[in-house]
């Protein structure tokens, strides 16, 4: 990862991406709660259960970057 913004005609991942290749919504809410600081574990999650707990004051004021085997990691969620 070389922190650059992600963009589709670089070939970043799209929700649809995701769902195409089988990887659950609950996985991506999952991820997307750890990356954001919500949670300290990975694993699937609903997005009430985010939102019901959710912190500002943990959201990092540094870029989120996905892994290259995001994907992979999240199929196994």
């Amino acid at each position: 990862p070389d922190g650059q913004k992600l963009s589709k005609r670089d070939g970043a991942l799209s929700l649809d991406a995701l769902a195409d290749a089988g990887v659950a919504p609950e996985a991506v809410v999952g991820w997307l709660a750890c990356a954001l600081g919500q949670t300290n574990s990975l694993a699937r999650r609903t997005p009430r259960e985010v939102a019901g707990a959710f912190d500002i004051t943990l959201v990092p004021t540094t870029p989120v970057v996905a892994r290259p085997d995001l994907v992979e990691v999240l199929l196994r969620l």
